[in-house]
């Protein structure tokens, strides 16, 4: 069987030469890896911290990207910056309680209408989370 190979090179506006794969950044190769893993046939992908290597600017097009998918996905994160770019039906909470993790949405009234109060008057996820108003800080 014959073996096949791929090359990748990037070509930058401004620049007048293609980057070489030893010129890309790991950022750049893990968005081309969750937007190559958008084109296989599984239906359900799971990324581990995929703000890790992007720059935070780029955040917010990994999530466009990701949710504009027609996959179910799931993410696991500790990034406040990725969180600012979710909404609140996207996020589930794991807590640790009794020896185990509990998962659980933000769902309750109380918890609903402090969450959105805070986006209301300019507080972001992110910036929830890490002060512990919907848990999932240890």
């Amino acid at each position: 069987m014959k073996k096949k190979e791929v090359s990748i090179a990037i070509k930058k506006m401004g620049f007048k030469d293609k980057f070489s794969f030893y010129q890309i950044s790991d950022g750049t190769f893990r968005l081309l890896a969750y937007i190559t893993a958008l084109k296989t046939n599984a239906q359900l992908l799971a990324f581990e911290e995929p703000e890790n290597s992007i720059h935070p600017w780029l955040l917010e097009l990994l999530v466009n990207v990701l949710k504009n998918s027609k996959k179910q996905i799931i993410l696991t994160t500790y990034s406040s910056k990725l969180l600012d770019h979710v909404s609140v039906d996207d996020i589930i909470v794991i807590e640790k309680e009794n020896n185990g993790s509990v998962c659980k949405r933000i769902s309750t009234k109380e918890d609903l209408q402090k969450v959105k109060r805070l986006l209301d008057e300019g507080t972001m996820l992110g910036e929830q989370w890490l002060s512990n108003v919907f848990g999932g800080v240890p």
